[in-house]
């Protein structure tokens, strides 16, 4: 549906802001009206769902998931007579990935997440952790949600591993009752952008 008193113009099919969009379809390949952006719908922080294949009881409760940030170690530097001529890197490393969750009452979540890390760093058999490395890792993709809530973007996760889990600080003196939250913070290859939603 187009913006009010847009439609039925024959210079605006309705999908552009007046006096920000306005003609940019008839306008010349290389004018500044052709490079406005498509979509000038704003995304907010409750536009997300977060699915892990291998956690399908704790994606229901996500609240936080922050989109790690990513650089090279650091520039390699080419020393010469005067400044030192800098390169790039090409090792890229990714921060973390966090996510917050609320534990449920039967605390199912939160263990699905305490099994899995069991399996992972509590074996006796080294054989055994060689023999199942695959099952170690998973994938997870962020999905990015339009205004109407349906997805838009997804960012999928490659191999993650977690690597800690938070503890459950239980108290009887407390004024008021809060749900408890948990962080798990994973470890992964990279993440992508990828176009299939």
């Amino acid at each position: 549906m187009g913006i009010q008193g847009t439609t039925g113009s024959i210079l605006n099919d309705g999908n552009q802001l007046p006096s920000i969009t306005f003609g940019a379809q008839l306008a010349k390949p290389e004018s500044p009206q052709r490079t406005q952006p498509s979509n000038v719908n704003y995304l907010y922080q409750t536009n997300f769902r977060f699915t892990i294949q291998r956690l399908p009881v704790m994606e229901y409760f996500i609240t936080r998931a922050t989109l790690p940030g990513f650089g090279p170690q650091s520039n390699l530097e080419q020393p010469t007579r005067f400044v030192a001529a800098k390169h790039p890197n090409n090792k890229l490393v990714y921060e973390n990935l966090t996510l917050t969750f609320l534990i449920n009452e039967d605390m199912s979540n939160w263990q699905e997440v305490y099994e899995w890390m069991r399996t992972i760093y509590l074996n006796k058999d080294h054989k055994r952790f060689e023999d199942d490395i695959s099952s170690h890792f998973t994938d997870g993709s962020l999905h990015i949600l339009n205004s109407a809530m349906n997805p838009k973007r997804e960012i999928r996760f490659r191999n993650l591993l977690p690597i800690s889990l938070t503890g459950i600080d239980f108290q009887s003196d407390v004024d008021s009752l809060t749900p408890f939250t948990a962080d798990v913070t994973f470890a992964y290859d990279y993440y992508e952008f990828v176009d299939d939603c």
